[in-house]
């Protein structure tokens, strides 16, 4: 009975966890990603250098200093010594696998002291009422705990949902890509999804992203791209060719006309005002992904592409490292509840074949890809494996949906534009393009 009265704690993991974001500023946004909260470090001190870094973090992000820091906790009343807080930071998991371990432990001993709290509540109960008060407030806790919501909130607010996207008649439920019919088959990227768009090379998968990401921007949703592949300077040729209709090539060499150079200056204009944040670092942990789209606020992030993002640690194989940097891709998308698109590629089974429309089976490394994604796409341009293609056939290029979770799969025809590689609404003219890969995508539907 004594042993209920007693506290638990770990006084090493909340240092390691405190020392991590004095260490790596931005690991206190995964901290507060995590419901992470003053009450549950059980040392005082710990909750007020908590306190402090949640108030440099959002007044500062991630820059800033121990000076900083402690004329902050002088400003807010906290009473800190220099040296704690360097302390601190020697102890500090630093990495992603130490950090969530630590996090992991304090919110253990903080869930097993607020459950010894309750437990006592209802021990002390001096009446039957009491005692029934104390039961249902730890059947709360535990719900709370295990982030069970009673199935009457849920079926209320799926009422307000539908009764809100019935009032405003809106057929996109998601975040609209500027493309109507691709729109209309997926109902938009919708917040929590994964999405991902597979292409064999040379298909635009790179461009079109960027064409979605623009797009949305344009429309004044926060977007952030993950450029894991493309340098900054291919990144801006591609941008500058696609907003202002100057042949890419000519830009790449600089073969710039007197007439073309003010349309890429106005595009330019245009593109500074753009709510998009690009980040060019060729090495990016999942954790880092997520750091960067909570401090920037994002409303979508885009990932070129999803098997170049570093894994948090290492594993026994490189499809287990797959599978684990799809789940956390997952995971960001609901905790953060945005749409997260990443690219991803496809093994050159396609080549092989004499249909080389992609499928399911041909995304590369690992089967949990397609299984932790909520919409899956593909390019396919039919010229792009043809000597002499038809008059249908060139610019064609087909956006297949091969996975919808909550819908219908099928195929939508665009316009590819080599000199852009822009991708544009399809022309009436290429409806007369036969060439149909229903049946296979209908086999995949799953809901």
């Amino acid at each position: 009975m004594q042993e209920l009265f007693e506290p638990s704690f770990d006084e090493l993991a909340e240092r390691a966890l405190l020392g991590g974001m004095i260490v790596e500023p931005k690991l206190i946004s995964v901290a507060l990603s995590r419901g992470l909260k003053e009450e549950d470090f059980y040392f005082e001190k710990h909750r007020q250098v908590y306190a402090l870094l949640k108030v440099l973090y959002q007044e500062y992000g991630e820059n800033w200093d121990d000076v900083v820091a402690l004329e902050l906790a002088r400003k807010e009343g906290i009473l800190l010594e220099r040296n704690f807080l360097w302390v601190l930071a020697e102890e500090g998991a630093t990495s992603e696998v130490l950090f969530e371990s630590a996090l992991r432990i304090v919110k253990e001993h903080s869930t097993l002291n607020r459950l010894k709290e309750q437990a006592i509540k209802l021990l002390k109960a001096k009446s039957i009422e009491e005692a029934q008060v104390a039961r249902e407030e730890l059947i709360a806790f535990k719900e709370e705990v295990l982030e069970i919501e009673p199935f009457e909130r849920i079926v209320s607010e799926g009422i307000e949902e539908l009764k809100l996207m019935m009032e405003s008649e809106k057929l996109i439920l998601g975040l609209e890509t500027g493309f109507f019919e691709l729109d209309t088959l997926t109902s938009g990227f919708e917040p929590g999804n994964l999405i991902l768009i597979g292409a064999r090379p040379g298909m635009g998968k790179s461009s079109f992203m960027l064409s979605i990401a623009l797009n949305m921007a344009r429309k004044g949703k926060r977007v952030v791209v993950f450029s894991l592949e493309m340098s900054k300077k291919q990144i801006l040729h591609r941008i500058f060719s696609l907003s202002s209709g100057v042949p890419l090539k000519n830009i790449r060499m600089g073969m710039i006309t007197k007439e073309d150079f003010p349309k890429i200056v106005e595009a330019g204009l245009e593109l500074r005002r753009l709510p998009v944040v690009f980040d060019f670092s060729p090495a990016r942990t999942t954790l880092e992904i997520r750091s960067i789209a909570q401090l920037k606020q994002a409303d979508i992030i885009f990932i070129d592409y999803l098997q170049l993002i570093t894994p948090p640690k290492q594993y026994s194989s490189r499809q287990e490292e797959v599978a684990a940097i799809s789940r956390s891709l997952k995971l960001i998308a609901k905790d953060l509840n945005i749409p997260v698109v990443a690219l991803v590629q496809l093994s050159r089974q396609t080549e092989h074949r004499s249909d080389k429309r992609p499928t399911l089976a041909d995304i590369r490394e690992s089967g949990q890809i397609e299984q932790d994604a909520d919409i899956v796409m593909f390019l396919y341009r039919p010229e792009y494996y043809k000597k002499n293609p038809s008059p249908e056939e060139a610019g064609l290029v087909e956006v297949i949906v091969a996975k919808n979770r909550q819908g219908a799969c099928g195929t939508v025809r665009l316009r590819f534009d080599k000199n852009t590689t822009g991708f544009y609404p399809c022309p009436a003219s290429y409806s007369a393009y036969s060439e149909s890969p229903e049946k296979e995508i209908e086999e995949s539907i799953d809901f």
